[in-house]
């Protein structure tokens, strides 16, 4: 037997012997549109078209008076008409009736109507008549209401519906030929193409080209969700726009979230905060909370945590959901507002309560870490079940937490990757990570590296961007995969634009080597540049060493001064040896044989091999510090110990003039050895001539 909803117009086949008192499609009372001729009264109808269609096609003040008035009636004389069964002129004064301002006028013109809507015997052009009427009418100025009156064509599935059922014997809404099924579902159900969907949109289109302004951002949210028509964010935001600036609350409201999200236009933040300005001050509590957000994040104001939260407080005495929950976030952090843990907390469990997953997330953070709540694991667990019961997967991560560390919890990585899976499954990044993490050290799981970089993979592709360097190691040092240095580099290339330190520096020396992408120094610069800036002392005395030999910059020794200057600042044993070579030589700065004694004997200290060597030197050859090839040698021997070998010369040397007796000998010896490092005959002559007067 073949069926037809008369609430969404789904069609199904029925098997032999089966009954069902219920749509399997939209899961309301079963009305099929033979039943169309069997409404009790106008209010049945009204309340019919109302469900159907939804509440916003007749204004909420008109709907509510028309059904007491037509109700009651109807109720004491228990008649049973058939929908649109009324004679043109009545119909027309029965419309009329409700558009005029004589309250008179009205009750006659509806006393005469309702005697009348007994009548039997009316044509499809009639029942045409009146659906227009209730469906657009109501509201609407005389002259829109004429103009719909006097519409040959009709708007809706709905109106052609009553018209084939008012001319049809036995009330049953014939098939139309082009009504193909789409889906095949279960016991041979189908459903007609044009979905309720795809009504609603109609009707939107016919309202809002007629000028009203609801219907207008109606149609854009349609146009914005892809809601009985294709998804098309300009069209929504020409909707949105013309709501607007007709006044609608909403209209200005989603207005402002197309120019704060760009949808449909291009992000105007100041843009935003005007239209959300003016959808709050026409009641619109959740635009309160929007402009929170704008001024707590500084898009299109400077930034104002403290008029951030006022919005939000503001916002969230008026019920707003997420308003409840910013209120609570910010209580909680202490944001331009004393810290206060118990009103944070009320807040948020207010939000919770209304199944807010991110407030049952966070009350759950808060007794899992003890802040803002006692520390209690049996609770958070609660929270985060529930959270799970939402499909949540922030809630789904945690429990698996939970589970992988012991925490309330017995430790059980089974159960901890059964949560970390659902979590996963919703797309929770973090969760992906922890399962790669899981499966790259062998936890509850056999150690298995290609899984472990697939994980990995997912959950960089889903935003988790703490895990892209670690990929591209794993491709760099052949871990779960061949070695792949191209692919290493992109991997990395990525990590280091996110601004981790480590991956610039490897992106920096691919660069600077050519391993997986061409060799350029200027670009390896570039990103030792940015790696320094994150205040490594390691990294600032390397970048000084590209300043001092110009590697992918020209040389500027000052600028290299500045670098190990930073880095040894910091207690770096590098940074202070290149420093110390920069005064010796007088590179970048004034030349300072003190200071460089001073900072090599630092960096000596540490163990820098080298440094050890320029001590013995500075003793041998009387710089910085009296001449003694006593503790000349004692450095050298600290610097063959530490490996290098080529002191064994310098040993030589010092053991060979201590022999010897004699100024000249020893002068002659001391410019041998300048000339030997490089001096240049000026410096030669200028710490002779201070040796000579004392300095």
């Amino acid at each position: 037997m073949k069926t037809t909803c008369g609430n969404c117009n789904a069609e199904w086949v029925l098997p032999a012997g089966k009954s069902i008192t219920a749509c399997p499609f939209c899961g309301k009372p079963l009305v099929t549109s033979n039943a169309l001729g069997k409404f009790k009264d106008i209010a049945d109808v009204i309340r019919y078209i109302i469900e159907l269609r939804g509440p916003s096609v007749i204004k909420e003040q008109a709907f509510s008076g028309l059904l007491t008035d037509l109700a009651q009636p109807f109720e004491r004389e228990r008649k049973w008409i058939k929908y649109g069964l009324a004679e043109a002129d009545i119909g027309k004064a029965f419309y009329q009736a409700h558009m005029s301002s004589n309250p008179d006028d009205r009750v006659s013109a509806r006393e005469v109507a309702l005697r009348r809507l007994v009548m039997d015997g009316a044509t499809a052009e009639k029942a045409n008549f009146i659906v227009q009427c209730f469906v657009h009418g109501l509201g609407w100025d005389s002259d829109a209401g004429a103009n719909i009156a006097n519409s040959d064509k009709a708007d809706s599935q709905i109106v052609e519906s009553v018209i084939a059922a008012s001319e049809s014997s036995s009330g049953q809404v014939p098939a139309s030929s082009d009504k193909t099924p789409i889906s095949e579902v279960q016991d041979g159900i189908t459903v007609p193409p044009e979905s309720r969907e795809s009504i609603r949109f109609k009707q939107l289109l016919f309202k809002a080209q007629q000028g009203d302004a609801d219907s207008m951002d109606q149609l854009g949210a349609a146009y914005c969700n892809g809601s009985g028509v294709e998804a098309d964010n300009e069209e929504a935001f020409k909707w949105f726009q013309k709501a607007a600036n007709q006044g609608s609350p909403l209209g200005q409201f989603h207005l402002g979230l197309a120019y704060h999200l760009e949808l449909g236009t291009p992000a105007n933040y100041s843009e935003a905060l005007r239209w959300y300005s003016k959808s709050a001050d026409n009641g619109i509590a959740e635009a309160e909370n929007n402009i929170g957000e704008m001024f707590f994040q500084g898009l299109g104001a400077a930034v104002d945590q403290a008029e951030a939260v006022r919005y939000y407080r503001s916002a969230a005495q008026k019920g707003v959901v997420a308003a409840q929950y910013n209120l609570g976030i910010a209580l909680a952090n202490g944001i331009e507002t004393p810290r206060c843990a118990a009103e944070a907390k009320m807040w948020l469990t207010k939000a919770a309560d209304l199944d807010y997953s991110p407030a049952i997330y966070s009350l759950g953070l808060m007794h899992y870490q003890g802040k803002g709540a006692e520390q209690d694991y049996g609770k958070a667990f609660e929270l985060f079940r529930r959270g799970d019961l939402l499909n949540y997967g922030p809630c789904q991560n945690s429990l698996g937490l939970m589970y992988f560390h012991g925490a309330g919890e017995e430790q059980d990585y089974s159960e901890s990757m059964k949560w970390l899976l659902k979590a996963s499954e919703n797309g929770f990044a973090e969760s992906q990570e922890t399962i790669g993490l899981m499966y790259y050290h062998g936890l509850g799981v056999d150690l298995d590296l290609k899984k472990a970089l697939d994980w990995f993979v997912k959950a960089a592709l889903n935003g988790r961007i703490e895990i892209m360097e670690t990929i591209g190691k794993m491709y760099l040092n052949g871990e779960g995969t061949d070695p792949d240095l191209e692919e290493a580099f992109k991997w990395l290339l990525l990590s280091a634009k996110a601004g981790y330190q480590e991956s610039q520096v490897l992106v920096c020396e691919m660069y600077f080597e050519g391993h997986g992408v061409p060799k350029n120094d200027s670009k390896a610069f570039e990103w030792l540049k940015k790696a320094a800036e994150h205040g490594d002392s390691a990294i600032q005395g390397l970048l000084g060493s590209f300043y001092q030999n110009g590697e992918g910059t020209p040389r500027d020794y000052e600028k290299a001064v500045y670098w190990y200057q930073k880095s040894a600042d910091q207690g770096n044993p590098e940074g202070q040896y290149c420093l110390a070579n920069m005064h010796l030589k007088g590179c970048g700065t004034p030349g300072d044989y003190e200071k460089a004694f001073s900072l090599y004997s630092m960096a000596a200290s540490e163990g820098c091999v080298p440094a050890m060597k320029e001590l013995g030197n500075m003793y041998c050859l009387g710089l910085g510090v009296p001449c003694s090839f006593n503790d000349a040698i004692k450095w050298y021997n600290a610097a063959l110990k530490g490996g290098d070998s080529s002191v064994e010369a310098d040993l030589e040397r010092c053991y060979d003039l201590l022999k010897r007796k004699g100024r000249n000998i020893k002068d002659a010896a001391i410019k041998k050895e300048m000339k030997k490092r490089n001096f240049t005959p000026a410096q030669i002559r200028k710490y002779m001539k201070e040796k000579k007067s004392g300095i």
